[in-house]
């Protein structure tokens, strides 16, 4: 593994399949860093949501809106996959992703996650 948050996202993955080093390097090719600060918003209300992230360091939650009050649906924290439900049926969400705290994601797009297959 040349870049540590790489090796964490094989690490991660490990847990639901094991890849062999071509299928490895082919996922680590296809997965791109992101650096964001804290407050940056992955997903807005009424768009499809196009990524699979990985969060390397920082945390994320996901909010929707049950009329003015605000509502958390999920935290997602270091070592961990996330994504909306969106990005699986490719229709318009309701929820945002909001980046709580500073930082570094890896995320693959919903057609190069395809590719894969």
């Amino acid at each position: 593994c040349k870049e540590l948050m790489y090796c964490k996202v094989l690490r991660a993955l490990d847990q639901f399949a094991i890849l062999t080093s071509s299928q490895q390097a082919k996922f680590c090719n296809l997965m791109k860093p992101l650096e964001l600060y804290k407050g940056s918003i992955l997903l807005e209300p009424g768009t499809v949501c196009d990524n699979l992230y990985f969060l390397v360091e920082g945390v994320a939650r996901e909010i929707w809106y049950q009329g003015d009050k605000e509502v958390t649906s999920w935290f997602s924290f270091e070592g961990e996959f996330f994504t909306a439900s969106s990005f699986f049926s490719q229709k318009p969400t309701s929820e945002s992703i909001v980046l709580v705290s500073d930082s570094k994601l890896l995320y693959i797009s919903h057609t190069s996650l395809h590719y894969l297959y």
